[in-house]
C-alpha cells in the first residue's frame, strides 16, 4: 500500500509528461529520498509506468488514486489497462540501504550461479505478486522493473528467460511487462489481454 499520490499524477497525460513530472520531483527530493523514502513510493511507481508507457508508445499514463492497481496505461491497440508495479533489486541490495556493493571479479561458475538465482527470484517475485492478485482488477498487467545488472551476461538467453517469466499469469493478472536496460520484454502480455 502507498499514500495517495498528488492529483496531478492521477490525471491522464502523455507518458513523457508524466516522466517529466517524476524527474522534477526526483530532483527536488534528491536521489537518496527518491530511491529510499516510503513516501516516494508513488514516484517510483510513476517512473516505471511512464518509462514503460514511453517505450510502448502509449497515448496515456496515470497513477490510480487507490492501490491496487498502481496505475493505468492507455495504448492504441488495447485501450486502458490497469497496471501493478513491482521491482527486483540487485542481489545484496536492500531498499533504504543503497551503499555501493563490493565489486569483485566473478568466475564463470559464480556468474552462472548468480544468473540462475536471479531467474529463480524473478519467477518467485512474479508468482508472489500473482498470489496477491485477488485485489487487482481483472486484466491487470504486472510491470516488473529489473533494477539489477545480472541479466546481461547472455542477451539471447536473457530475452528468452524474461519473455518466459512474463507469461506467468493469474485470474486477474494476464501477464507481465518487464522493464530492463531500457527495453520492455513480454509484450505478449498485452496481446493476450487484447484477446480477452
Amino acid at each position: 500500500m502507498r499514500e495517495p499520490p498528488p492529483l496531478n499524477f492521477c490525471q491522464w497525460q502523455n507518458p513523457a509528461e508524466l516522466y517529466s513530472q517524476v524527474e522534477v520531483a526526483r530532483c527536488s527530493l534528491g536521489d537518496d529520498q527518491f530511491c529510499n523514502a516510503n513516501a516516494a513510493k508513488y514516484l517510483r511507481e510513476a517512473w516505471v509506468i511512464s518509462r514503460v508507457g514511453v517505450l510502448l508508445g502509449a497515448r496515456g499514463a496515470r497513477l490510480s488514486e487507490a492501490d491496487p492497481p498502481d496505475g493505468y496505461l492507455d495504448t492504441d491497440d488495447i485501450g486502458i489497462t490497469p497496471v501493478e508495479v513491482t521491482e527486483r533489486l540487485q542481489e545484496g541490495r536492500r531498499r533504504g540501504n543503497e551503499e555501493p556493493l563490493a565489486i569483485h571479479h566473478q568466475s564463470d561458475e559464480e556468474l552462472s550461479a548468480a544468473i540462475e538465482r536471479n531467474r529463480d527470484w524473478l519467477e518467485a517475485l512474479i508468482l508472489r505478486k500473482l498470489r496477491g492478485a485477488e485485489r487487482c482488477p481483472p486484466n491487470t498487467v504486472l510491470l516488473v522493473y529489473l533494477n539489477t545488472s545480472l541479466y546481461n551476461f547472455d542477451p539471447e538467453r536473457t530475452r528468452a528467460e524474461l519473455e518466459a517469466a512474463a507469461k506467468l499469469r493469474d485470474k486477474n493478472i494476464v501477464g507481465s511487462l518487464i522493464l530492463y536496460e531500457g527495453e520492455v520484454y513480454g509484450q505478449s502480455a498485452l496481446a493476450s489481454r487484447r484477446a480477452t
